[in-house]
């Protein structure tokens, strides 16, 4: 079975209504208090799939990854004018393209367990949560297994 798109997003969204349960259900935590862990269960689901050249999520990564580097470049305009003055304006192309050579290729080091456990431990330190990283490891895994299960049949 080909897993895509909808797959993954089908089953990041049972997964993730599956964690959010356990964490409500059995550690006591409130409902409202458990929608950005579900939400970042589901983003970091769908990340994987950055590395596919015709996925969803490397499309929308694209359309971020320029937004975010065009706002750096005028946050930062005039430290960047004082290079050169076409250097804000270059910015967000050369670094676009910069990052977008960087991605390995469909299937490498994306799909890997350890940089599930590595994407866990980056957002577990960045938010300083354990809720955090765990959603964004088990997030990312089940993204994994999905495609593990998705090739066996």
């Amino acid at each position: 079975m080909k897993t895509g798109f909808r797959e993954h997003l089908a089953g990041a969204l049972i997964a993730g209504a599956a964690f959010a349960y356990i964490l409500h259900s059995e550690l006591g935590y409130s409902l409202d208090s458990l929608i950005a862990p579900f939400l970042l269960f589901a983003v970091s689901a769908m990340l994987p799939d950055i590395d596919s050249p015709v996925s969803r999520p490397r499309k929308y990564f694209r359309y971020l990854l320029l937004i975010w580097l065009a706002i750096i470049s005028v946050a930062y305009y005039s430290t960047l004018s004082s290079i050169h003055f076409l250097v804000p304006f270059a910015f967000p192309v050369l670094g676009y393209f910069a990052i977008d050579l960087l991605i390995p290729k469909h299937r490498g080091v994306m799909h890997s367990g350890s940089v599930a456990l590595a994407w866990g431990a980056v957002i577990f330190l960045l938010m300083r949560s354990p809720v955090a990283g765990l959603a964004a490891a088990f997030g990312y895994g089940t993204h994994l297994l999905i495609d593990f299960l998705g090739d066996r049949i």
